[in-house]
């Protein structure tokens, strides 16, 4: 297997390094990510949970198309049951993967918890438009 440096190049990581001291004139320092990659969807799931308040931990907004495709897509490795299967497109799912343990946890339980109002993606005009079949359980 060939090293992706050998032909001189800088890794990603000095490259953001070099731009961030060009650009702002501060050297911001990496922590390499875990390489467990059932411990990264572990922590991943966890933070999709719903929290005390009904809505989940961790939100994911339209700008993140490719991450709100694939999550769905996702189904365990049929050898190793806790694992991804590696076969599908998980590139947006392994990114968040690597980020989302760097974030300190820290679980609400019912303590200050404010209970806010589901919001309903429907509007009663709408809502009979709808039909409950159409969706795959």
């Amino acid at each position: 297997m060939m090293n992706p440096l050998s032909d001189g190049s800088m890794s990603i990581t000095d490259q953001m390094i070099k731009a961030f001291e060009e650009l702002k004139g501060i050297r911001p320092s990496f922590k390499r990510g875990s390489r467990n990659r059932i411990a990264r969807w572990a922590a991943m799931e966890n933070w999709m949970r719903v929290a005390i308040d009904g809505l989940p931990y961790w939100m994911i907004t339209k700008d993140c198309p490719n991450l709100i495709r694939t999550i769905p897509m996702m189904e365990p490795d049929p050898n190793k049951m806790e694992d991804l299967n590696t076969d599908l497109e998980d590139h947006a799912v392994d990114d968040v993967s690597y980020f989302l343990p760097s974030i300190k946890w820290v679980d609400s339980g019912d303590v200050g918890a404010v209970l806010r109002p589901q919001q309903s993606i429907t509007t009663p005009q709408t809502a009979h438009i709808i039909d409950p079949k159409d969706f795959k359980e």
